[in-house]
């Protein structure tokens, strides 16, 4: 009997802790459910988060940042244009310089126009500038400044009399009229006074000659290229020794001359004019035949000038037949070709920048003219 009721109470204790399980297990999964259901709620919610679309911001035209009729901007006409242009960006400013030697800066997300930079006019002098990563170099009557990119903390740089002292010193005619065109380029900044390059190391402050006289150039790698004045051979020039080498042409053949030099993307690009027919745009590649990349056939015309931006080359063309200017604008990665033809008053391509071709336009012959501008 006394073994019965022992063994009748362990099957109630096994009953007993049995129930208790089952009891506690009840009780705790509508706890982990829901904890589950959490999880995978956060989890969609980081996920719908990682997926919704990023809009960007719509890249606004130049043409459309500001109404480039009121903008009067001053043109050295008697000098090669070695850099960028005068009108100039980075993320958040339009920078171009206006007549009465000042410098405008517009703020592209409201268009705000404010003077950065001002001279005294009495000088009769252009201003000419150019941007570096932490503010701008401005030459105005052959003194060299350096400022902010909001025209504040500004000090000289080298004064006109130390400029023509040195330069004079190693071409007796490389003054005439003083310092025109800046253009910075690997940690140095580089000048054009009468027709020649010359490089200003900012640490010694001391002068370079980089080039013969010339009609215009451009930088590509370690190099300064540059045509000769008669246009009949190309020149690269070594930043770093100033030693210079031929690369294209040859003074003695009178039949092929050069009427533009120009770099975009990394490439050299050039006009090559065989007899006074043809003209062919190549790509210059050392040590390989040089690209076609685009030839006129034109009677009665002449190609002038190429200037580039962005991938984009334009070349000025002129049909004397009718007198009539155009300029093509030739996109480098689609070979996609647009055309403005016969503009009134063209005289001369001065450069592109953004939608936005600038020229010098066939107004009187005074001191103070300004630049004119169309969109392609």
């Amino acid at each position: 009997m006394f073994k019965f009721i022992k063994e009748q109470k362990n099957i109630n204790k096994i009953i007993i802790i049995s129930f208790l399980c089952v009891f506690i297990t009840g009780c705790s999964q509508p706890v982990k459910e829901e904890t589950s259901q959490a999880v995978v709620k956060e989890d969609e919610i980081q996920e719908d988060k990682g997926v919704q679309p990023v809009q960007e911001k719509k890249k606004e035209k130049l043409s459309e940042m500001y109404d480039w009729n009121k903008a009067k901007i001053p043109m050295d006409w008697y000098y090669p244009n070695f850099g960028e242009g005068q009108v100039l960006q980075n993320q958040d400013y339009i920078f171009y310089p206006e007549k009465g030697n000042k410098i405008i800066r517009i703020r592209k997300s409201d268009g705000m126009k404010e003077i950065i930079c001002e001279f005294d006019y009495n000088k009769k002098a252009d201003i000419h500038y150019c941007l570096a990563d932490n503010g701008m170099f401005v030459e105005y009557a052959s003194d060299i400044y350096f400022c902010g990119l909001n025209g504040k903390n500004q000090y000289k740089i080298i004064s006109r009399k130390k400029l023509k002292k040195q330069i004079t010193a190693i071409e007796d005619k490389g003054w005439m009229r003083g310092i025109c065109t800046l253009y910075f380029y690997k940690d140095s900044l580089y000048l054009v006074s009468h027709y020649y390059m010359w490089k200003l190391d900012l640490t010694t402050k001391k002068i370079t000659k980089m080039s013969g006289l010339t009609m215009g150039g451009c930088f590509r790698g370690n190099s300064l290229y540059y045509m000769d004045f008669s246009q009949r051979t190309v020149y690269k020039t070594n930043i770093h020794t100033g030693k210079s080498t031929l690369v294209l042409g040859n003074k003695e053949d009178s039949s092929i001359s050069y009427y533009g030099l120009t770099e975009t993307d990394g490439k050299l690009y050039y006009v090559k004019c065989k007899g006074w027919s043809k003209f062919i745009v190549y790509m210059y590649r050392k040590g390989r035949k040089d690209k076609k990349i685009y030839e006129f056939n034109l009677d009665d015309s002449i190609v002038y000038s190429i200037k580039s931006r962005s991938g984009k080359i334009a070349i000025h063309y002129r049909d004397d037949k009718r007198e009539k200017d155009s300029v093509i604008i030739y996109d480098i990665k689609s070979s996609a070709v647009s055309k403005i033809e016969n503009i009134k008053g063209f005289n001369g391509l001065v450069y592109i920048a953004g939608d936005m071709v600038f020229y010098a336009g066939m107004t009187e012959m005074e001191y103070d003219r300004y630049l004119s501008s169309i969109a392609y």
